[in-house]
């Protein structure tokens, strides 16, 4: 469950008449042995706080999913603009101090687990007020984050000027659009007609048999403290005393950007670099969301090239006994960081999906540098 300070209230749109899919529930035709939405609650229930079904008709079908099940408010299968604006309206009578609805189709079984946590990134940062998810060149406006203090805004197009395009919506109040990465499959990729079933079968497939592959990223901005060094041998101290989502892409090997300052001492942005989970280290993972509280582990070391920073962000990781393995390096500098609660959240949700009991294999890593192109080419993922 996502642990954002405000409660998130996620909705499935299953209101369609799935005319395409000859009728019917489509979310309920069986993918893998069980219906295509026992996928995606799996996927979405740990990332928001409240989750409702937002589906017209009989309400006892959906029963074992214990869900409320909410039919549209605006009558007449008006499309997912329907479904958002029931969900914001049945948000703000239910969920006190709730904030943002996250929209998700049902129809797509797929979905990335840390799904959310992106999304709530430029609305934290206030880039604007909505946000959804784009692949490649493609948009995904039903996945998407809505303001609840928007409803009556919503209720009024809808009735008074029939609005019913989500692209007209987002066009008018503004959107962020959140890139997805589309291997090993197209996490929005949407079993729309009978034949994409079998196509999804296959994708399916394509996940369990690349599991010991899987893996998350989430860049980071590093923060790294600066203080005047009492002793006759160096000028300053640095001490790593934070890091956070959605910074901006800084290279470590570039200048540090100041962020405050005081009496002997400075903070700065010292790198954005890649935090990545693999199912191979969940049990290292485990043991850290174990501990009250958890840590980012960040790995400095001294710069090389001239145009370095004193210091280098060498690498980030989750796993404590990864972390462990670079304190034998007198060189390096490792310490551990309070982890967000939004990052714990992500990382639990992964270690939910993917642990399995098997030993961890404890190794080094090259540093991350983005000089050298992508950054998951310098580690092999599953602990290998």
């Amino acid at each position: 469950m996502s642990d954002e300070k405000k409660p998130i209230v996620g909705v499935l749109l299953a209101g369609g008449l799935a005319r395409r899919m000859g009728g019917g529930d489509k979310p309920m035709r069986e993918l893998g042995g069980k219906p295509i939405l026992d996928h995606v609650i799996d996927r979405v229930r740990p990332q928001v706080h409240h989750l409702i079904l937002n589906a017209n008709g009989d309400a006892d079908r959906f029963k074992k999913y214990g869900l409320p099940v909410v039919a549209d408010v605006i009558v007449g299968h008006q499309g997912p603009l329907a479904g958002i604006l029931t969900a914001m309206e049945w948000a703000a009578e239910n969920v006190p101090g709730a904030e943002h609805v996250i929209s998700f189709a049902t129809d797509a079984p797929f979905l990335p687990h840390n799904f959310v946590v992106e999304l709530m990134v430029p609305i934290n940062e206030g880039a604007s007020p909505l946000s959804c998810a784009i692949t490649s060149d493609r948009t995904h406006p039903v996945f998407g984050v809505w303001p609840i203090a928007l409803k009556d805004e919503l209720r009024k197009a809808m009735i008074e000027e029939e609005m019913r395009k989500i692209d007209l919506w987002t066009d008018r109040i503004g959107i962020t659009h959140v890139p997805f990465p589309v291997e090993p499959v197209d996490p929005f990729f949407n079993v729309n007609r009978l034949e994409n079933l079998e196509e999804a079968e296959g994708l399916l497939l394509k996940i369990q048999a690349s599991a010991l592959d899987i893996h998350e990223v989430m860049q980071l901005g590093v923060v790294i403290e600066r203080k005047d060094s009492d002793s006759r041998w160096q000028d300053y101290s640095y001490q790593p005393i934070a890091v956070f989502p959605g910074a901006p892409p800084k290279d470590p090997h570039e200048g540090w950007t100041q962020m405050r300052e005081g009496d002997g001492w400075a903070h700065f942005h010292a790198a954005t670099v890649p935090l990545e989970l693999f199912r191979g280290e969940t049990q290292g993972y485990r043991v850290n969301l174990s501990n009250t509280p958890p840590h980012i582990y960040i790995v400095l070391s001294p710069g090389e090239e001239a145009d370095d920073p004193e210091m280098v962000v060498h690498l980030i990781t989750a796993c404590p006994y990864e972390a462990e393995g670079y304190t034998e390096d007198t060189d390096q500098l490792v310490e551990g960081v309070l982890m967000p609660s939004e990052i714990a959240a992500w990382i639990k949700t992964f270690c939910d999906t993917h642990h399995k009991d098997v030993p961890f294999k404890k190794r080094k890593r090259k540093p991350y540098d983005p000089r050298k192109g992508d950054f998951g080419a310098h580690r092999k993922p599953g602990g290998g």
